[in-house]
């Protein structure tokens, strides 16, 4: 079994060299080298959340006890809000084993033993207890489920917006449903807690002694040691589970030369391997680790260049406001990439609205767009003052020529009434005289 293991991992690192064929735009990082048992996958960097490549990344699975990973953060932070502490007593009743199915996966806990909430914690993520997850809902809202209306809510706040868990351990049902994006989302965002990282990342875990377990349960977070035995120490923390529906389902995260790493999967098979979905994530991280930088391509308030606006009193000067990062291949320098600004028409012309498109502002490797978006005006663009003044004497200048028209053909106007005035008296004389 563990030849077998090693012969794969060895697999990976050999075809490393290949990834330099091809950089997309839409998925940063090639997976041409790679092998997966995981059907769903996503790989997303934890600073920015940009998603580095995915297979099925945005479509509907079931997550098995990753579920958890919600269920502790949503905890912990209703924790937080009623100012409890972890090492605060709780007893376990009858509610909490009344209703446990019997697949679910559990810590072991004991009927009318009394732990600490960091107990209890660490019986939800290190050895996905169920009796763990309803024993903390209990506690916290009185009914050993109903902690996941407040995990439901908690994931439309992250921007979940496919996520719906019907259940607080991540046992299957048609309805317990996420995606793989939404998953990462969620991990990107409960390592901000620090209780949660340290959690998520501890290997074994002993809880308190009591008279139901003298001497503590041994709690294993039988992932990440695995992943850590394989040599894997990048590897900082995980949450795995399984489920008919979910099949072999993992989160992680990993770090290394100021790179964070988020992979999420489902649906790798049993089959007769161990951890197949950890083997997916230890390929991966090695893949990127070895054979990716994680390079600055645009700065913050960087002067990119300048869109010529006709009338106005300078050129645009087009910046970014914010950090734009890439994952450029290791033989792949920064100096490799070119910037090109297209503006949106021919000839710009002042006064342009706020909030107006300008042009696309790109940088390439070549002929591949690796970054692109538009160039947005934050405020109006007026027409500078001497055009203004300029514009306003001709505007005057035409107005008087008008008058001075208006004047000319009034007079004329006058002139001609008098003199066919001045000839009818003449013709009346005539006619008076002649008679």
């Amino acid at each position: 079994m563990k030849k077998r293991l090693y012969k794969l991992l060895l697999t990976s690192i050999l075809l490393l060299p290949l990834m330099f064929q091809n950089i997309q735009a839409d998925n940063q990082i090639s997976t041409k080298p790679l092998y997966f048992y995981s059907d769903n996958y996503l790989l997303m960097d934890a600073d920015d959340g940009t998603v580095l490549f995915e297979k099925n990344g945005y479509e509907l699975v079931h997550p098995a006890s990753i579920t958890k990973v919600l269920t502790a953060i949503t905890a912990i932070e209703m924790m937080e809000s009623k100012n409890m502490k972890l090492t605060d007593l709780v007893t376990l009743g009858d509610e909490v084993f009344n209703g446990l199915s019997s697949i679910a996966t559990v810590a072991g806990f004991k009927r009318n033993e009394t732990l600490t909430l960091n107990d209890i914690l660490h019986g939800i993520i290190l050895p996905s207890g169920a009796d763990a997850t309803r024993a903390m809902s209990y506690h916290l809202t009185g009914d050993p489920e109903g902690l996941t209306e407040h995990m439901n809510v908690l994931a439309q706040k992250i921007n979940m917006t496919k996520t719906h868990f019907v259940n607080t351990s991540g046992l299957d049902h048609e309805d317990h449903l996420t995606t793989p994006y939404d998953l990462a989302l969620l991990i990107k965002y409960a390592l901000k807690n620090e209780t949660f990282k340290k959690l998520y990342s501890t290997e074994r875990y002993t809880t308190s002694q009591t008279t139901e377990n003298p001497e503590g349960i041994n709690l294993k977070n039988g992932a990440l040691v695995f992943a850590h035995e394989q040599g894997m120490m990048d590897l900082i923390g995980t949450k795995a589970g399984y489920t008919e529906m979910g099949e072999r389902t993992l989160s992680s995260f990993a770090q290394k030369d100021g790179k964070t790493l988020i992979f999420i999967s489902t649906n790798a098979p049993l089959e007769d391997k161990i951890g197949t979905n950890i083997l997916d994530a230890i390929n991966v991280y090695n893949y990127v680790f070895s054979s990716f930088n994680r390079e600055t391509i645009l700065e913050e308030s960087q002067e990119i260049g300048t869109l010529p606006i006709r009338d106005a009193k300078t050129d645009f000067k087009v910046t970014i406001d914010r950090n734009i990062s890439y994952y450029l291949p290791k033989d792949v320098s920064i100096h490799d990439l070119s910037i090109q600004i297209e503006p949106a028409s021919e000839t710009l012309v002042a006064p342009i609205k706020a909030n107006s498109i300008l042009g696309k502002v790109s940088v390439k490797l070549g002929d591949t767009v690796l970054h692109e978006e538009d160039i947005i005006t934050g405020q109006k663009i007026p027409v500078k003052f001497t055009i203004r003044l300029w514009r306003g004497f001709i505007f005057a200048l035409k107005a008087l020529l008008v008058i001075l028209f208006i004047g000319i053909l009034a007079i004329l106007g006058i002139r001609y009434y008098n003199l066919n005035k001045i000839r009818k008296r003449k013709m009346n004389r005539k006619r008076t005289i002649n008679r």
